[in-house]
């Protein structure tokens, strides 16, 4: 999911797509290394590695790729290993100190990140690219035909995996088999409506990329 699904849907822009590959790459792999030793310091205060730490510190991973997803084309391999090591930072301890998601009794129930890791992995790219202001090429903000293709790609396997990614860090039971279903009639439904509705509010008779990109 991380590599093909996240990695493609990154390449919307023409010029920097196998950047946005190869970053995702790098990204995945330093990011759950980061995450694993991070979050179990300060979750439970000892290094722990097993199936549930690795699916976190994927999840931790995700913050940071829609994080990366406003700063394609505008930051180094090292400006990305900072942002990488950073941003895991803040978001495990918004995690664990904020959010209290390691607590019995958590005050937000997320099972599919929401809070936890969209709208952090957002506000973090938000502000990143505030920082780091207007692109210096920025004639080569926009997409091409072969671009869109591998983009729509990598949105095709995000929503293949989706129900997964949301009701994998539950256990095994109803409530694992309610949010997965719950999930695919989302997207089923999600995706209807957008068919339908992108050829009358972009005011042509045919279909575009931007919006059945998520």
């Amino acid at each position: 999911m991380m590599f093909v699904g996240f990695g493609y849907l990154m390449t919307f822009l023409k010029a920097y797509g196998l950047g946005a590959v190869g970053f995702t790459f790098f990204i995945t792999c330093l990011g759950v290394e980061w995450s694993l030793v991070i979050e179990s310091y300060m979750g439970k205060e000892a290094l722990t590695i097993d199936f549930m730490s690795l699916l976190n510190a994927n999840f931790g991973v995700a913050a940071v790729l829609i994080s990366f997803g406003g700063l394609i084309g505008k930051i180094s391999p090292l400006q990305i290993t900072f942002v990488v090591i950073w941003e895991l930072v803040c978001y495990t301890a918004n995690k664990v100190y904020v959010l209290q998601q390691y607590n019995t009794e958590m005050p937000v129930v997320d099972c599919g990140g929401t809070i936890v890791i969209h709208v952090f992995g957002a506000a973090f790219g938000l502000a990143a690219c505030k920082v780091l202001g207007q692109p210096t090429f920025d004639a080569l903000n926009g997409s091409s035909y072969v671009s869109d293709l591998f983009s729509l790609v990598g949105t095709v396997f995000l929503w293949l995996f989706w129900p997964s990614f949301v009701a994998g860090a539950l256990p095994s039971g109803e409530g694992q088999s309610k949010a997965l279903i719950n999930t695919v009639l989302a997207l089923i439904a999600s995706s209807v409506v957008t068919f339908a509705l992108t050829p009358m509010l972009e005011g042509r008779k045919k279909l575009t990329c931007v919006p059945i990109q998520p």
